[in-house]
C-alpha cells in the first residue's frame, strides 16, 4: 500500500508539474495567437488600402480600355477608308491608262488622216485647190453639213422602202380581192345548192311525215291496248308534238292514267308513282317491239317496282308478243298501214333475268 501511495504521490506530482507546464505553454499559445491576430489584422488593413489604390488604378485601365477601343474602331474605319482608296486610286489608274491609249489612238488616227489630207491634195486640181482656200467654214460647219447630207441619204432610202411596202401591200389587196371574189362565188353556189336540197327535203319531207304519223299511231294504238289490257281502267297515249313542218324541234309526250274517270297526265316523278312509271316504261318498250326485226329481246329484272297483278299480266302479255295468233286476237289493228311495214307473225323470243 505505502508503495502504491508513493507511487500516486509521485504520478500526482508528475502531474501537477506537467499541469503547470500546460498552463505556460498555453500562455504561451494565446501571446502567440494575439500576436498572429495582431498581424492578421495589420494584413486586413495593408490590404483594405492597396484595394482603395487598386480601384483607383482600375478605374483608370477601365478609362484605358475604352479609349483603346475607340482608337481600334478609328483606325479601322481608316483602314476600310484606306481600302476604298485604294481601289479608287486603282481604278483611276486604269482609267488614265484607258485614256492613253484612246488618246494615242486618236494621234495615230490624225496622223493618218494628215497622210491622207496630204495625198488627196496632191491629186486635187488648181481650181480645187482655190476653192478649198476660199473655203470660209470650220470644222463644226462642215460636219454639220456632212450629217445633213447623210440624213438625206437616209430619208430617200426611207422612201423607196415605204415605196416597197406600198407596192407589196396593192398586190396583198389584191390577191385580197381575188380571195374575196371566189369566196363569194362559193357562197353562190352553197346557196344554189342549199336551195336544191331544201327543194329536195320538201319533196321527200311529205312521205317521210307521213310515216312518221303512221309510226305515232301504230305506237299509240299498241301502248292504248297493252294499257288496258293491264287493267280495263288503266289508258296510254303517245302523241307528238312540233312547232314547225321540219320536226326541228318536235316532242315525243307519253301520257299514262291509272283510274276509270282519271285524265291523262304526263309521265314524270311528280304525277305518278315509281311502280306506275316503271310500268309505263316496260310497256312503251314492248309496244315499239313489232317496229323491229329482232329474233329474240333480253328484259333485265322485268319485275322491278310491279306489283303481284301487274307482273302477272305482263308475263301473259309477252306470251301474246310471242304467239302470232294471240296477238291478232287481242291486239289486232283495223287501220291499213300505206307507208310502214309491221311485222305481224313475227314470233320473237323473250329472255328474261330476274333475281
Amino acid at each position: 500500500m505505502k508503495e502504491e501511495l508513493n507511487e500516486l504521490e509521485k504520478s500526482w506530482t508528475d502531474f501537477l508539474k506537467k499541469s503547470k507546464n500546460l498552463k505556460d505553454k498555453k500562455k504561451e499559445i494565446f501571446k502567440n495567437i494575439v500576436l498572429c491576430n495582431e498581424k492578421k489584422i495589420n494584413i486586413c488593413n495593408k490590404y483594405v488600402e492597396s484595394l482603395k489604390v487598386y480601384k483607383k488604378y482600375d478605374k483608370e485601365i477601365y478609362n484605358l480600355k475604352l479609349l483603346l477601343q475607340k482608337w481600334k474602331k478609328y483606325l479601322y474605319s481608316i483602314k476600310n477608308e484606306n481600302n476604298s482608296n485604294e481601289k479608287k486610286h486603282e481604278e483611276l489608274k486604269s482609267q488614265i491608262e484607258q485614256i492613253k491609249k484612246k488618246y494615242a489612238l486618236l494621234i495615230e488616227e490624225i496622223k493618218c488622216i494628215e497622210e491622207k489630207l496630204k495625198r488627196e491634195k496632191e491629186n486635187l486640181t488648181a481650181k480645187e485647190l482655190e476653192t478649198l482656200a476660199n473655203l470660209n467654214m470650220t470644222y463644226e460647219e462642215v460636219v454639220s453639213k456632212l450629217n445633213d447630207i447623210i440624213n438625206q441619204q437616209k430619208m430617200i432610202s426611207t422612201y423607196e422602202q415605204d415605196e416597197q411596202k406600198y407596192n407589196n401591200l396593192i398586190t396583198l389587196i389584191e390577191k385580197h380581192k381575188e380571195n374575196v371574189d371566189n369566196k363569194k362565188k362559193e357562197m353562190e353556189q352553197l346557196k344554189i345548192n342549199i336551195q336544191e336540197k331544201e327543194k329536195a327535203l320538201q319533196n321527200i319531207l311529205p312521205s317521210w311525215s307521213n310515216k312518221i304519223n303512221e309510226y305515232i299511231h301504230f305506237l299509240n294504238y299498241n301502248f292504248f291496248l297493252f294499257m288496258n289490257f293491264i287493267n280495263p281502267f288503266y289508258g296510254g297515249k303517245i302523241e307528238l308534238v312540233r312547232t314547225d313542218n321540219s320536226y326541228e324541234k318536235c316532242q315525243l309526250f307519253i301520257k299514262v292514267k291509272f283510274k276509270e274517270n282519271a285524265s291523262y297526265l304526263p309521265l314524270s316523278i311528280s304525277h305518278q308513282s315509281g311502280g306506275e312509271r316503271s310500268l309505263t316504261t316496260m310497256l312503251f318498250i314492248l309496244a315499239i317491239q313489232k317496229l323491229t326485226k329482232n329474233g329474240f329481246y333480253v328484259l333485265d329484272e322485268l319485275n322491278q317496282g310491279l306489283d303481284y297483278s301487274n307482273e302477272k299480266k305482263i308475263f301473259e302479255l309477252l306470251t301474246c308478243l310471242s304467239n302470232p295468233k294471240l296477238y291478232e286476237e287481242y291486239f289486232a289493228h283495223s287501220y291499213e298501214y300505206k307507208y310502214i311495214q309491221i311485222d305481224y307473225h313475227s314470233k320473237p323470243q323473250y329472255f328474261i333475268l330476274s333475281p
